[in-house]
Order: C-alpha cells, then sequence, then structure tokens
C-alpha cells in the first residue's frame, strides 16, 4: 500500500500523513499511560492537539506526530512540550533570598564597629545548585553570579543597620531548555540588641526586592523549531528572627531562629519560534519557611600583618506548606502543568568563613534533602 501511495499516485510522505491524521484518531499515542508526572501531562497535550488546526495539515507537528506513531516512540518530545523550565525558573527566584543570606552574612557583623562607625564592603553571591528530578520530571541544574555593593553601620551599642545594592545573573536548564534570569536587588536590614550587640539577645530584620528580566529557549527537535519567551517580574522576601549572642572564650557562639517569607511573580507572555509555542501564564508563588542558624567562631587571630576570624555556620531551613512549583501553557485552548524538578521541605547549609581586613570568604554548600 506504501508503495502504491508513493509510486503509483506520486504521493509524498507529508501528503499520506495528512491524509491518515483526516480519517485517524488515536485515542493513545506511544507510551501514553505509561508516562507519569510532566511527561503525561505533555503526552496528553499532544494527543489533544490532534483536535487542533495542527492536525490534518501540511504541519511540522503533523508530521511529527504520525512519524512518531510510525516508530512507536514520542522521542521525548512528551517532556520538553510543557515547558517545565518556567517552573523550574519560579523554584529559583524563590530561593533568591538564600544566596542573599550567604552573601550578607561576613558583614551584617557590627560587632567590630565602634559606635557611628560604617563599613563599605563588596560581597559575591551565587553558585551551582541542582534538584534531582522524579519520574516524568526531568532534573534541573541552576548556575548563577553576581554581586552585591553596600555598607553596614553601627547606629548605637545595641542598633545596627545594613543595605545594599547590586546584580543576580542565573541560567536554569531543564528538560533540554534554558531560561536566563538577570535581577536588579535592593536589600536593607538591622539588628537590634536587647543589651548590647556584643552578647546577649538580639532581633534581626530584613527585606529583599528585585527586578526581573525573563528570557526562555526550548529547542523541540524533529522539525517542531525552538520555542522562544521574555517576560519581567519581581521577587521580594522579608525575614525576621531572634538569637543570641553567647561568649565562651576564646569563642562566640551565635544561635538564631526566625522565619522568612518569599514571593515571586513573573507575567505572562506568548512563545514564538514553533508552532508548539506555548502561551504561558503567569507565575505568582507564595513560599513561607522557618529558620535555624548556628555560628561558632574564634577570637580574632594575627598572622603577620594580617588578622582573621575563621569561623564555621549550619543552617537549616523549613517550607511550610505545599512546597511543589507549577507552571501552566496553553495552545489553542489545550492547557498543560509542568511541576518544578525541586519540591523539597528541607534544606541544610553549612558554610565556614574566615574574615580578614583586605577580605572575606563565605565557603558554602547546600543540600535538598526530600522528606516526602
Amino acid at each position: 500500500m506504501q508503495a502504491y501511495l508513493m509510486q503509483g499516485l506520486g504521493l509524498s510522505q507529508a501528503d499520506i500523513y495528512v491524509l491518515r491524521a483526516k480519517m485517524v484518531y488515536y485515542t493513545r499515542l506511544p507510551g501514553q499511560g505509561v508516562f507519569a508526572g510532566n511527561a503525561a501531562s505533555g503526552t496528553a497535550m499532544l494527543n489533544a492537539l490532534q483536535n487542533s488546526p495542527l492536525s490534518g495539515t501540511y504541519t511540522n507537528y503533523n508530521y511529527y506526530l504520525q512519524a512518531a506513531v510510525d516508530a512507536g516512540t514520542l522521542g521525548g518530545v512528551e517532556g520538553q512540550v510543557g515547558g517545565q523550565v518556567h517552573a523550574d525558573a519560579a523554584a529559583y527566584l524563590l530561593r533568591q533570598p538564600q544566596w542573599i543570606d550567604a552573601a550578607l552574612a561576613p558583614y551584617v557583623d557590627s560587632r567590630d564597629l565602634q559606635e557611628g562607625q560604617p563599613r563599605i564592603w563588596l560581597a559575591g553571591l551565587g553558585g551551582v545548585f541542582a534538584s534531582q528530578g522524579r519520574t516524568g520530571i526531568a532534573n534541573s541544574t541552576e548556575r548563577s553570579a553576581g554581586s552585591l555593593v553596600g555598607a553596614t553601620y553601627r547606629l548605637s551599642d545595641q542598633a545596627s543597620a545594613t543595605f545594599g545594592l547590586g546584580y543576580h545573573g542565573g541560567t536554569v536548564e531543564s528538560a533540554g531548555a534554558t531560561a536566563t534570569i538577570n535581577t536588579l536587588l535592593a536589600t536593607v536590614g538591622g539588628r537590634y540588641g536587647f543589651s548590647s550587640l556584643e552578647t546577649g539577645p538580639y532581633a534581626v530584620v530584613r527585606a529583599d526586592a528585585g527586578w526581573v528580566d525573563y528570557q526562555s529557549e526550548r529547542p523541540l527537535g524533529y522539525g517542531l523549531g525552538s520555542a522562544q519567551g521574555n517576560t519581567n517580574g519581581a521577587v521580594l522576601s522579608g525575614m525576621a528572627g531572634l538569637g543570641e549572642v553567647i561568649r565562651l572564650a576564646p569563642l562566640t557562639v551565635t544561635l538564631q531562629a526566625g522565619g522568612r517569607v518569599a514571593d515571586e511573580t513573573l507575567g505572562s507572555f506568548k512563545e514564538s519560534g514553533s508552532e508548539l509555542a506555548l502561551n504561558v501564564h503567569g507565575l505568582n508563588n507564595t513560599v513561607s519557611s522557618v529558620l535555624a542558624d548556628l555560628d561558632v567562631s574564634l577570637d580574632r587571630h594575627s598572622i603577620g600583618t594580617w588578622s582573621i576570624t575563621p569561623a564555621v555556620t549550619l543552617g537549616y531551613e523549613r517550607i511550610l506548606g505545599n512546597s511543589r512549583i507549577e507552571s501552566t501553557g496553553t495552545l489553542y485552548g489545550y492547557a498543560g502543568s509542568q511541576s518544578a524538578a525541586y519540591e523539597s521541605h528541607d534544606l541544610i547549609k553549612a558554610g565556614f568563613k574566615h574574615n580578614g581586613p583586605a577580605r572575606r570568604f563565605l565557603h558554602q554548600y547546600q543540600r535538598q534533602c526530600d522528606s516526602r
């Protein structure tokens, strides 16, 4: 029959696929019923698009789908078509305050300042964060870098204030797609010691705000093109906590507990560059968490012309409520939702820092702990 259609009637493979799509509706695509998670949602969208203007005409989608039926596999497009990278980008933005925590840690301590004395500083922020996927959900990798410039000012024996401005640029990769996220940041905070800043109990607050420029690219392969999109948004967070500074010469132990609320917003946008480009719905997610931190530092030691203050830090953050982040995209009225790879309630942080007059470092390791 194939030889008769092509050699006898002179039809091309594309002609045959158009005719077949007009006559045959596939209730179940290859692998459908076996896939889970984002792949299952993507397969359902590919199936539903048989009822759209893309089917039964000379489109890349029609050729791909009919060829996939012949081959018995969707070729991985089921995990790419829904746009998981948008959900992963939203999860990345919600964790941005954690990078600010790490960047500010060596500089917010004003115990070595005199009353009325300021400290001007420049801090780097960012790093690499990887989230392991689950069945039907691809792995996600984040890489970011940036800097904050600011000042810490000791207002009195009991109070200090910190503010900074900066930039944080990052890329998020998942399911073959890449999102580029650039954020202009501002942060302001303060610390109040109930007796003094050197020892005893204290309260701390901080607020962060950022303007976000978002761009994404999703190569789909199989002649389906590359879906591209861009939008703007914002990320806001607030933190408050109580702590205590305990002097155990030659050690200083600082205990702190508190809470944080982080909110990210990305405007809706329409992708282009592919027949399967999505109308991506706006994203708005808010996450609340509780925090616990321990900092143990040695007294300042002189080494030649240098003086250093080594310290070890441990931290724990627990997400309250639902930790799942989802994005939604539609095409010809058919919607598909995607979940971010990161879905943990727990984050453990450990670091080592040593402060000197010419430079300060904070080496930090973060690990997600899945408590589901």
